[in-house]
């Protein structure tokens, strides 16, 4: 049975290798995206402005809707 110290260790070289791999991704990804720009291919954006309001204005309503119908059926 392991001691609570080296179990503690194997945590948390764990926990820096998992961080180490995350950080790796990240650095690869902004290098990707970054050569993708320059070679004229952006990445598309899925959140615009207006996008984001007439989904705020859909839901709005569709709440509004569910809470009318369930006032009638009280």
């Amino acid at each position: 049975m392991p001691t609570s110290e080296d179990h503690n260790q194997r945590i948390i070289r764990l926990l820096k290798k998992e961080a180490e791999k995350k950080k790796y991704i990240r650095e690869y990804m902004r290098q990707y995206r970054k050569k993708q720009a320059e070679n004229g291919i952006k990445q598309k954006q899925y959140y615009d402005i207006e996008d984001v309001k007439k989904r705020m204005r859909e839901n709005y309503y569709k709440k509004n809707v569910v809470s009318d119908i369930k006032f009638l059926f009280i």
